[in-house]
């Protein structure tokens, strides 16, 4: 292949890995970092991308401080960029206890509204659980996860030994 051929490979797989990129930061809305509300939004849809585009596509919406403090941190930490770590910054950043307090009422002020369907309203509920409740599970929810199969194993031996049968299932 002629050099000029082998340029203009390049040239085109560039484009297209560039509007590959674009097409997956249009899937993100821009942030500034004013509203903790938005900030989670932008994050959650961040990590809808793939692992090697949230930082690039984060590059291209964050706007105004976000972008700043977000930068500072990727520089700090080039040698190993790692997305949780690089996400609890930002939601400390820009999420105060504050906004997580009224997340928490909304959450449990969250209703099904009339005509809603059942899916639309499990979706609703959880993004204002995960958004209420960062970090995932606490050490009590991991422990009742960890031990619930043996809490299991063991009522249903106790039925067996002693003939009863529970009314609750676990």
């Amino acid at each position: 292949m002629a050099d000029w051929q082998k340029r203009l490979t390049d040239h085109f797989e560039r484009q297209e890995a560039r509007t590959a990129l674009l097409d997956e930061a249009d899937k993100v809305s821009p942030c500034d970092g004013q509203d903790p509300g938005s900030v989670k939004q932008f994050l959650r849809e961040l990590e809808l991308l793939a692992l090697e585009h949230r930082v690039l596509v984060f590059d291209k919406r964050a706007r105004g401080s976000m972008l700043r403090t977000g930068m500072r941190w990727i520089q700090g930490h080039q040698d190993n960029p790692d997305w949780m770590a690089f996400k609890t910054h930002l939601l400390n950043s820009f999420v105060s206890a504050d906004a997580n307090n009224a997340r928490r009422i909304d959450l449990q002020r969250c209703t099904r509204q009339p005509g809603e369907s059942l899916l639309s309203y499990n979706r609703r509920f959880c993004e204002l659980a995960e958004d209420a409740y960062q970090g995932g599970r606490n050490a009590e929810q991991d422990t009742v996860v960890r031990d619930m199969p043996r809490v299991k194993t063991g009522l249903g031996t106790l039925e067996k030994a002693n003939g009863i049968k529970t009314t609750h299932t676990l």
